[in-house]
């Protein structure tokens, strides 16, 4: 448990870890400055490009009730705008990268209707557990049990057995 905590705090937020996260961003504001569009920046630095409307409040027409494709009103929306949307005039884009556990994004408001904000993004995954230990020198492990090895070479999704290599 305090392995896991640590490597929840620590994987996110160090530069090493997740220097192609932020090359890939810092390649797409270079393109940026020289005119680039967003989606265009986003495509020369490899980064998922998005266009996504979001409120402030959930709406109260007849649209409230489930669709297929369409997600539902989340007080996420609200607070996005308030942080990273509201001191925006339509056509600016955020000065700042909006940093997240699970990645970074460069956001760019396209207009205001009412309680709606539409806005584009640019975002870089962060790389995960997985991603990291596999970047780590493959530490030997030895198992003389062939029960416990083929259980232990069985096992699919723990990201901490990417870091190793059975014997």
């Amino acid at each position: 448990m305090l392995i896991e905590t640590r490597l929840r705090l620590y994987l996110p937020t160090d530069r090493k870890v997740q220097a192609q996260a932020f090359s890939a961003v810092e390649k797409a504001q270079a393109a940026l400055k020289a005119g680039a569009s967003l989606r265009e920046a986003a495509e020369q630095a490899g980064l998922s490009f998005s266009t996504s409307t979001y409120s402030l409040s959930a709406s109260s027409g007849p649209e409230l009730g489930f669709q297929p494709g369409r997600t539902p009103w989340s007080p996420f929306e609200a607070d996005f705008i308030t942080q990273n949307l509201k001191n925006l005039a339509p056509g600016t884009l955020k000065p700042d990268v909006i940093e997240a556990d699970f990645d970074l994004r460069l956001v760019r408001l396209l207009s205001i209707e009412g309680e709606k904000y539409t806005f584009e993004t640019a975002s870089a995954r962060k790389a995960g557990q997985e991603e990291w230990f596999k970047s780590l020198p493959k530490m030997k492990l030895l198992i003389l049990d062939e029960e416990l090895k083929t259980w232990i070479l069985s096992i699919k999704g723990n990201p901490r057995l990417a870091a190793i290599e059975v014997l």
